[in-house]
């Protein structure tokens, strides 16, 4: 179950469960609810994103190594636990950001 899936199902029982309480207003849900908050503003940059994932992708399969490390590195802005983000990054930064000569555009994986 995503993220999204999780929480939804968590608003929509706290709002019928809340109805029937004396004094609680649905909206509070939203202003006291961290995790919710962090759902609604993660969704909110999605599409930044999303497009800046995608740019620094491409420049890390083709090569320029320099560039994606910028982009990634604004990724990790938006969801600094971003697990792509993070792998590609390490991976750059074992060749100092660098590519290698023999760079194919594409990388072996070691493990699992």
């Amino acid at each position: 179950m995503c993220i999204r899936d999780r929480y939804m199902g968590k608003l929509k029982k706290q709002t019928m469960n809340s109805a029937f309480q004396n004094g609680y207003m649905s909206y509070q849900l939203f202003e006291d609810d961290k995790e919710l908050r962090t759902l609604i503003e993660c969704q909110t940059h999605l599409k930044e994103f999303r497009q800046e994932f995608n740019r620094g992708f491409n420049f890390y399969l083709n090569g320029q190594w320099g560039d994606a490390k910028k982009c990634l590195e604004v990724c990790l802005n938006y969801v600094p636990n971003d697990g792509p983000s993070n792998t590609i990054l390490h991976v750059l930064k074992e060749s100092d950001y660098i590519c290698p000569a023999d760079w194919k555009g594409y990388r072996e994986l070691t493990e699992k």
